[in-house]
């Protein structure tokens, strides 16, 4: 929702090559991918949240390590100190108006993920709840069947400005939810 959604709106619309417009934005991600199925909510529905659905392979995305498969889960890490709250101080205000925050925002992603056959799931991130005076951040995982896993995001924010005095609470607020993505699901054999 918010300014993202009419920039998907705009980018994905009807008769746009979606595919490759999808493919090269999951390349700053994954490397590469190939996609299987690709389908989009209503995009003239501008009163409801632009959902995309995707099936894709990406061969880079997992460390092996003897047995143990690893990888973040957490897929489109926001990396909020990297990008906003990497000085110590500041003199001026932070305006949230792009990419990842571009305020008003609330971004949910859910990732199903299949357990390749001969593995099984040993370990996925905690589930995290963080709430501030500047946004909001969930990280909930479900098990579901034993070949797949599902973790689901939610980041809302709530301010468009930030300013000079708010900044080392709002440095803390993008540190905390940066540690939350860091976590990594392992798969490994039995």
């Amino acid at each position: 929702t918010g300014k993202e959604a009419g920039d998907f709106r705009s980018t994905y619309q009807e008769g746009a090559n979606r595919q490759r417009y999808f493919e090269q934005m999951m390349n700053r991600y994954f490397g590469t991918i190939t996609v299987k199925t690709l389908e989009f909510s209503d995009l003239s529905e501008y009163n409801k949240p632009v959902l995309i659905k995707a099936e894709f392979t990406t061969p880079n995305f997992a460390r092996i390590d003897g047995p143990k498969i690893s990888f973040n889960p957490s897929v489109f890490s926001l990396d909020l100190a990297d990008k906003y709250a990497s000085l110590e101080k500041r003199e001026y205000d932070i305006v949230l108006d792009s990419y990842p925050i571009a305020y008003p925002k609330k971004s949910i992603h859910s990732m199903t993920f299949n357990i390749p056959a001969g593995y099984e799931l040993s370990k996925l991130p905690e589930e995290s709840r963080f709430q501030s005076d500047f946004g909001e951040y969930k990280l909930v995982t479900d098990r579901g069947a034993p070949t797949k896993f599902t973790v689901k995001t939610e980041f809302i924010v709530n301010l468009l400005r930030i300013n000079n005095k708010q900044y080392p609470a709002f440095r803390t607020f993008c540190a905390d939810v940066d540690r939350m993505e860091k976590e990594d699901a392992v798969i490994e054999k039995p």
